[in-house]
């Protein structure tokens, strides 16, 4: 079949337009375009007040909150105390608590805590939302709350954010050193100039340095540590000997004895380290604060002496003690103590660092 030219020609002028607009779209213009996103956004906001409008609502609901992860305190310990008894050891019943290791373990005072958390709560809401039916219970570990959807929104924002801070936790590592003399000058001059806070670069320049076999890092302890808690170390020996004497009377009837016992104490040398870590909210990774005592306790011999219930154990020592602290950048550290005894090349070094590192919950 023959198809005239005459006839195809109005049909291709036909669809010529539409091709031509497909093909060459015309560009909106700059007010076109601003008028197109102000209706975005004008979209988003009658959304936004939309789901706000939902959370105001007038309407109250009961939520029980698990607080029970919450209502603790970390537990501080106490590294011991690096002391010998006193010259009146011995001389009166009790020895006291010289050279003894004892932790401060405080009673956990829930009261308080509860107190705490409780205006917290408060607080987070707000202090004009509790109107009844709005409602607020602590008991046994949880809360019982009452509130709008707005009011509970509030309350698990703060007690997801309680969570998180309970939850941080600083890596602590101690090295005891032996440094070459130039080397620990050097961070003598840091720590003068910066506080006691040794600088990445230094910390890097001791690891080489013992690397090398220029320097000796006699021992290295990590410990771990909750936000604020106070943590210790202790490394040395220990001994038992009679710190003192104890007279005890008792008896039945007219009858009265009076006995005396020998107090048995322990003496502990070496050194004890404390150290508490509190992560400070800083811009990027976090700071630590960083509060620190170290004791070191050397003995040159026990003596014994008489005293009129027996004889006791006096330990000839030098005692050396030295509390610091400082605010840490990340990947910084602290220089806690530095001595050198004796001179020339049989001089000792005694130098302790710590490097504090916050850990991601």
């Amino acid at each position: 079949m023959k198809i005239r030219s005459a006839a195809i020609l109005p049909l291709l002028a036909l669809g010529l337009p539409a091709l031509a607009q497909e093909e060459t779209p015309t560009p909106k213009s700059a007010r076109e375009k601003e008028i197109d996103e102000l209706l975005a956004l004008r979209k988003r906001i009658d959304a936004a007040l939309a789901a706000l409008q939902r959370v105001e609502r007038k309407t109250y609901s009961f939520v029980q909150y698990d607080l029970r992860h919450l209502l603790y305190r970390p537990v501080d310990r106490r590294a011991p105390r690096l002391a010998v008894p006193g010259e009146s050891a011995g001389r009166r019943t009790g020895a006291g608590e010289g050279g003894l290791l004892f932790f401060d373990q405080g009673a956990e005072d829930d009261c308080d805590l509860l107190s705490e958390l409780e205006e917290r709560i408060v607080l987070a809401v707000g202090e004009d939302a509790w109107d009844e039916p709005a409602s607020l219970r602590l008991q046994n570990g949880y809360a019982y709350v009452v509130q709008t959807p707005l009011g509970h929104a509030r309350v698990r924002r703060l007690l997801e954010g309680l969570l998180r801070e309970r939850a941080r936790t600083v890596a602590l590592e101690v090295g005891f050193y032996s440094l070459a003399e130039t080397l620990e000058r050097r961070l003598e001059d840091a720590a003068l100039a910066g506080g006691g806070v040794l600088p990445a670069t230094l910390l890097a320049e001791i690891d080489r340095s013992v690397a090398r076999g220029e320097s000796v890092r006699g021992r290295l302890a990590l410990l771990s540590a909750l936000d604020r808690q106070r943590v210790f170390l202790h490394h040395g020996s220990e001994r038992s000997l009679v710190t003192g004497f104890e007279q005890i009377s008792g008896g039945t009837g007219q009858t009265v004895a009076v006995v005396t016992d020998p107090v048995v104490g322990v003496l502990h040398t070496g050194f004890g380290l404390e150290a508490r870590a509190t992560i400070l909210a800083a811009e990027g990774t976090p700071e630590v604060a960083l509060d620190v005592r170290l004791s070191r306790l050397r003995t040159s011999g026990v003596a014994s002496e008489a005293t009129p219930w027996g004889r006791v154990d006096v330990p000839r020592a030098q005692v050396e003690s030295v509390r610091t602290n400082a605010r840490v950048p990340a990947g910084a550290g602290m220089l806690v103590f530095s001595s050198r005894e004796g001179a020339g090349e049989g001089a000792e070094s005694f130098a302790v660092v710590v490097r504090p590192r916050v850990l991601e919950p």
